[in-house]
C-alpha cells in the first residue's frame, strides 16, 4: 500500500477574497469583498504532481475554496491518515496560516509536518519561531520534493529542506532553490481537485468557457523595483521547450475538457523568439482553443503580436503603471518611449483583433492628486478592460526599502495589509487614506466610463434601456466622490 502525502491550501481569512498565486506566489486579498472561488496555487499542483510521480498516493485538501474550517479539515485528514502533510502559505493570510498549521500540528503529532511557499523567502524570520512544523522547504518545492521523499528517513536533509529544529540560523536567500528546467516537471495534478464542486470556478465570468492556469516560463530579469515576481522567481528566466508547452495545452484540453488557458508567466514574451516558437507550435498541431497572456505590450515586434493573433491567442493583459516619465524611470523602466510604443502596438492589436487588458497601480512616489487626473485621462484614451491595484511595498522588493529610507513605510501593519489593496504607505503628496480614495476614485471613474454599453448598435430597446438605467444608477452613486475629488484637487493647486 502506498503511502500517503497530504498538501492542504489553508482557509479563506474572513473578509477578504484571494488568490494566491498572484503577485510571484505571494498572493493578493481584497478587503470587504465577497467571497468567490479561485483556482489553487500552481506550486501547490506541481507538488502534487511531483509527489505522484515519486510513487506517492497523494490528496490536497483546498480548504479555501471548499469553505472548510479546521474541525472539518481534520475530519478529512484523520480519513486520509498520511504520514506528511504539506500546508501552503500566502503572504495576506501568513498569520492565519501559520496559526492553522498549529493547530493541525497539535491534533496530529504523530504526522510530519512541512511549509512551503513563496512567501517563505521573504518572510521566514518573522515567523520562524512561531511555527510548529518540523519543516521547511527553501524553495520550489517542485524542485525540492522529489530528492526529500526518495529518501524521507535519511537524517541528512537534501538541498532546500529546513529543519526548524535543527536549524536555527537563517538560511541565505541565495540559496533558494529554483527549478532550473521546468520542462522536466510533470504537469499539475488538476485531476486531484474535486472538478465538481469546481465547475463554477473553472467557468469564466465572461463566459469565454472553462479555464486553466499554465506556467511556461518563470522569472522576470526586467527587475521592476515593485515586482515581486522578480524576489519569489528570480533573475533569470526559466522556460519549458516550446513543444512542452503545447503538450500541456492539448491535454488540459483533451483531458481535462479545458476551454480557455491563461498563461501565469510574469513575462510570456520575455524572450520574443521562444514566443514565436510557441505560437509556431499551436498553429502546426491546429489547436483551436484561445488563450490568454502577460507580457510587455512595449517590447512586442509587429511579427510577434500577429503571430499570437494567429495562435489564437485572444487577449493580451500588461502593465502600464503610470503615464508619468519620471515615475517609470524610477522604477526602472523607459518613460516617454515606452508609452510611444504602448500606443502603436495597442492601435496594431486592435486593427487585427486581438484584446488588450491594461494593469494600473495608484500609490507611486510622485502621486498626486493632479497625476491620478493625468493617469485617468490616459486610461480613458487606451481604452479596453483594465485591473488596478495600491502600489505594495511587497517583502524583498527595492521599493519596499526605498519606502523605509524615506519614512513613507507605515510600521504598524500586519501581514494582512500586504494585499494589494491596502494602503501601506504614504507617498509625497497623499497620505494613506487619501491613496485609499484615489484608488476607489479611479477604477469608479474608468469603469463608469467604460460602461457607457447602452449606446451599444445592435442592442434591443429593453436593453438599451436597462443598461442606462444602470449607468446612470452608477453615476449617480459617483457623484459625491467626484466632487469630493475635485475639492481636493482645486485645494492641491492653490499656490
Amino acid at each position: 500500500m502506498k503511502e500517503k502525502i497530504l498538501l492542504i491550501n489553508p482557509p479563506e481569512v474572513p473578509g477578504y477574497v484571494s488568490d494566491k498565486d498572484k503577485a510571484g506566489g505571494l498572493g493578493i486579498a481584497k478587503p470587504g469583498a465577497p467571497f468567490r472561488l479561485t483556482t489553487a496555487p500552481l506550486d501547490l499542483l506541481y507538488s502534487a504532481a511531483v509527489c505522484e510521480r515519486e510513487g506517492y498516493d497523494v490528496a490536497i485538501i483546498d480548504a479555501h475554496n471548499l469553505r472548510l474550517g479546521q474541525p472539518e479539515t481534520q475530519k478529512i485528514i484523520t480519513e486520509c491518515a498520511p504520514f506528511l502533510i504539506g500546508i501552503r502559505l500566502s503572504l495576506p493570510s501568513l498569520q492565519k496560516d501559520i496559526e492553522f498549521s498549529n493547530q493541525l500540528k497539535a491534533f496530529f503529532p504523530q504526522v510530519s509536518f512541512f511549509l512551503f511557499g513563496n512567501v517563505i523567502l521573504p518572510t521566514f524570520n518573522e515567523w520562524k519561531e512561531e511555527a510548529a512544523a518540523e519543516f521547511v522547504l527553501w524553495g520550489e518545492p517542485e524542485a525540492i520534493l522529489p530528492d526529500w521523499l526518495r529518501d524521507f528517513s535519511k537524517e541528512t536533509l537534501p538541498r532546500g529542506v529546513l529543519s526548524l529544529k535543527r536549524n536555527p540560523v537563517s538560511p541565505n536567500p541565495q540559496e533558494w532553490v529554483f527549478m532550473s528546467n521546468p520542462t522536466d516537471l510533470p504537469f499539475p495534478a488538476w485531476h486531484l481537485l474535486p472538478f465538481e464542486q469546481y465547475v463554477p470556478l473553472m467557468h469564466t465570468r465572461k463566459g469565454e468557457g472553462y479555464l486553466f492556469f499554465l506556467l511556461a516560463s518563470r522569472g522576470c530579469p526586467r527587475g521592476c523595483s515593485m515586482c515581486p515576481y522578480h524576489v519569489t522567481q528570480g533573475s533569470r528566466w526559466r522556460n519549458r521547450s516550446p513543444g512542452n508547452v503545447v503538450d500541456e495545452m492539448e491535454y488540459l484540453q483533451k483531458e481535462m475538457g479545458a476551454e480557455l488557458v491563461q498563461f501565469r508567466d510574469p513575462n510570456f514574451a520575455f524572450k520574443q523568439s521562444w514566443a514565436l516558437n510557441v505560437c509556431k507550435e499551436i498553429v502546426e498541431r491546429g489547436l483551436s482553443m484561445p488563450w490568454t497572456v502577460e507580457l510587455e505590450i512595449e517590447y512586442l515586434t509587429k511579427e510577434t503580436i500577429r503571430c499570437l493573433a494567429e495562435a489564437n491567442c485572444m487577449r493580451i493583459m500588461t502593465g502600464v503603471e503610470t503615464f508619468d516619465e519620471e515615475t517609470l524611470k524610477s522604477i526602472g523602466q523607459k518613460g516617454k518611449s515606452i508609452i510611444q510604443k504602448i500606443m502603436e502596438n495597442l492601435q496594431y492589436c486592435r486593427e487585427i483583433g486581438l484584446e488588450v487588458q491594461f494593469f494600473y497601480i495608484i500609490g507611486f512616489e510622485t502621486d498626486s492628486w493632479r497625476e491620478i487626473k493625468n493617469r485617468l485621462k490616459m486610461a480613458k484614451v487606451l481604452g479596453g478592460d483594465f485591473s488596478a491595484s495600491i502600489l505594495t511595498p511587497y517583502p524583498g522588493t527595492k521599493y519596499k526599502d526605498e519606502a523605509k529610507q524615506k519614512g513613507h513605510f507605515n510600521r504598524n501593519v500586519v501581514t494582512s495589509d500586504f494585499n494589494g489593496f491596502t494602503p501601506v504607505v504614504h507617498t509625497a503628496h497623499l497620505s494613506q487614506r487619501d491613496l485609499l480614495f484615489a484608488y476607489n476614485y479611479f477604477v469608479d471613474a474608468l469603469t463608469i466610463y467604460h460602461s457607457r454599453s447602452w449606446a451599444s448598435p445592435g442592442a434591443t430597446i429593453f436593453k438599451k434601456v436597462r443598461n442606462r438605467f444602470g449607468y446612470v444608477k452608477r453615476i449617480l452613486l459617483f457623484l459625491p466622490r467626484f466632487v469630493l475629488f475635485q475639492y481636493k484637487l482645486l485645494r492641491e493647486d492653490r499656490p
